[in-house]
């Protein structure tokens, strides 16, 4: 499977303005190496002064383990993992965000599946999400299922979590050849199409929400963008049947038109009914019909669960589907 002196997994860390968080992300990954042999490259891309002090200290701990590459010039998120993915010798390839952190046994259980699935591509695990502070927010994922075809990605949107991606290297050209900025759910798509994936019922994975680098808190409008462009690569394919891509715009559409009606503006829903209607002319009705009943529904759900438990699960709603 790997030469001798080759490791089992690369591990690709991309860290920036995260003195505070890396070296809790680092020893989560360090403490994966006694159940695997891993590589754990940390790919520094600027404004962190003390995470290259934290990464030699657990480089001495841990010798021969890190690779550390500190960017002489910022290279954004995207770029970040691309070069780190280019450095890595493992049979597999997993990403982790550096304000993120793993729990025991990730990779143990993850590469057991994926040796059960030499077909599948990519293996992904549940998630909870804390805050800045570190208290449990809730679930980021729960998904039950062990499987996820390429529809069923599609029409669920971009709920599967970036930093429990582990992946074969023999596929890594679906990280290499996006050309331009992509967001995490471009790779999960991409995965999907060549092949279908693999997940694990259980929660290995700490996301963290808040923090001062985090997209979908600094920058929404532009995650969001990314994230249509990642369903502009699929959606127009035979594989995926008319219901399925209706079914998949209607629930991005269903979002902004929450997001309209919570900030009592017109722009979020306007604007991107616009931007489908462009993209796929003859699925605009149909997915203005189906935003709306999810909207409506997910609306009534929030405020049954303020009359009933006297709190709303809007909170809840807006992390699962803006990451």
């Amino acid at each position: 499977m790997t030469s001798p002196s080759a490791p089992l997994v690369s591990v690709c860390v991309a860290t920036y303005k995260q003195d505070r968080y890396i070296e809790e992300c680092l020893l989560s990954v360090l403490a994966q190496a006694g159940d695997v042999p891993i590589e754990v490259l940390v790919g520094n891309d600027g404004d962190s002064p003390d995470t290259p002090h934290i990464v030699a200290r657990l480089s001495a701990r841990f010798p021969g383990v890190i690779r550390y590459f500190a960017h002489e010039r910022n290279l954004g998120a995207s770029r970040n993992y691309q070069f780190l993915v280019r450095e890595a010798r493992g049979y597999y390839i997993a990403h982790l965000d550096g304000d993120d952190y793993w729990l025991p046994g990730k990779l143990r259980a993850q590469i057991a599946l994926l040796e059960e699935r030499p077909d599948s591509p990519a293996c992904y695990a549940n998630a909870v999400v804390i805050d800045d502070a570190g208290r449990l927010l809730g679930a980021f994922t729960s998904f039950s299922g062990r499987e996820i075809d390429l529809p069923t990605l599609v029409m669920r949107g971009n709920f599967l979590n970036h930093s429990s991606l582990l992946y074969r290297a023999s596929h890594r050209d679906v990280v290499l050849d996006i050309s331009d900025e992509w967001v995490d759910y471009r790779l999960h798509l991409g995965f999907a199409r060549r092949g279908v994936l693999s997940t694990i019922d259980r929660v290995l994975v700490v996301y963290r929400s808040g923090s001062e680098q985090s997209m979908i808190d600094t920058m929404a409008d532009h995650v969001h963008e990314r994230v249509f462009e990642a369903m502009c690569t699929v959606l127009p394919q035979s594989s995926i049947v008319r219901e399925v891509r209706r079914s998949a715009l209607g629930t991005f559409w269903a979002a902004h038109l929450i997001a309209s009606m919570r900030q009592r503006r017109r722009r979020p829903a306007l604007y991107w009914y616009r931007r489908i209607r462009d993209a796929f002319p003859q699925d605009a009705v149909p997915t203005l019909i189906v935003g709306v009943y999810i909207a409506g529904g997910r609306m009534l759900r929030a405020v049954g669960s303020k009359l009933w438990r006297g709190r709303s699960s809007v909170g809840a709603l807006r992390v699962l589907f803006e990451r």
